[in-house]
């Protein structure tokens, strides 16, 4: 009996030993995988493999911080990669793990995962852990929007729009809507593990499309989302983002010219020299609004919220409530 327990015994030490050498080997395996820096799938191997030995959280970190002298796009593709990988390993608990770095590049990545595996039936709950983390500005939200017409199709507007009504859009302008406006404008490709984007354009017969086709109710964020497609299209060309921002008129003109310098904000990785500069190539009133778009991309960043609103001192008294007015997107902003 005695032997046969200590056969027993060591047969379990041995199991015990073969597996932990089997997880020595895997893991250094996976230690292994290099990091390039001109991977065409964004080094979707070598962040699988960091999330296995490390974790989400720690992982993510490290992506930011390794990705941080990486060109505005490949930043933010490469979030879209990382953000995937998170979905495939925490469900929507990552919604606490993504942040808006890189242009909310992680959060599209997620959410179009979660909804590519669970269907529309996903979009209240994944909502509902917006709102517990990040209350109801909008960011998180305007991801699902992302989320949500690379599930339906990118020729399925306005499908995806009214799936919107699924989510809390604080305000009409940002939210889901926005992010399917922003998808809509810039579809994703893939071929592969190779994700690309191509960038919609101008349709000379309908050069207000998709806005003058959607529902009044989704308009001021296409206008908003028209002049961040207006940088995407033209980023080194002020005079055909003016062109088109220059058919509107009204809040809608605003609109556009903040898309603007919202998005140039990001572009230029805060370079202030550099923003003004693609503002001041615009008329006046139409300087301010991009400005005002700056101003937002200021205070929508948590590290740079301190100086949202001196970003706005210009000009004359007016100008500069104009300006801060124009950059309360959310409505609350003045209550921060």
């Amino acid at each position: 009996m005695k032997l046969i327990q200590t056969i027993a015994g060591a047969i379990f030490l041995l199991s015990v030993l073969g597996y932990a050498g089997y997880l020595l080997y895997q893991n250094s395996a996976l230690e292994r995988i290099e990091y390039i820096d001109t991977d065409p799938s964004f080094n979707k191997d070598y962040w699988t493999a960091q999330i296995k030995l490390h974790g989400t959280s720690e992982a993510y970190a490290s992506f930011k911080e390794r990705n941080q002298k990486a060109t505005t796009l490949r930043q933010h593709f490469s979030a879209h990669v990382f953000g995937s990988l998170i979905a495939e390993e925490d469900g929507a608990k990552g919604v606490t793990v993504c942040d808006n770095t890189f242009n909310f590049g992680c959060y599209h990545g997620l959410f179009a995962q979660l909804i590519a595996e669970g269907g529309t039936s996903y979009i209240k709950m994944l909502d509902e852990a917006c709102i517990k983390e990040f209350g109801t500005p909008g960011g998180c939200q305007h991801g699902i929007g992302h989320g949500i017409i690379e599930y339906v199709g990118y020729q399925n507007l306005e499908e995806a729009l009214e799936l919107c009504k699924n989510t809390t859009q604080h305000v009409p302008l940002i939210g889901c809507t926005s992010g399917v406006f922003m998808a809509y404008n810039t579809p994703l490709e893939t071929s592969g593990d190779v994700l690309s984007t191509t960038i919609r354009d101008l349709d000379p017969k309908n050069p207000l499309a998709p806005c003058t086709e959607v529902k009044s109710e989704y308009q001021e964020s296409c206008y908003y989302e028209r002049g961040q497609w207006a940088f995407s299209r033209w980023n080194s060309d002020t005079s055909k983002m003016f062109a088109a921002c220059n058919m509107l008129h009204g809040e809608n003109r605003n609109l556009c010219f903040e898309g603007i310098g919202m998005l140039g904000t990001g572009y230029y990785n805060y370079d202030m020299e550099k923003i003004y500069a693609l503002c001041s190539a615009f008329p006046r009133p139409d300087e301010v609004a991009c400005t005002a778009g700056i101003s937002w991309s200021f205070f929508a960043d948590p590290l740079h919220r301190n100086g949202a609103d001196a970003i706005c001192n210009m000009g004359t008294v007016a100008e500069q409530e104009t300006c801060l007015r124009l950059a309360d997107l959310t409505q609350e902003r003045a209550k921060h």
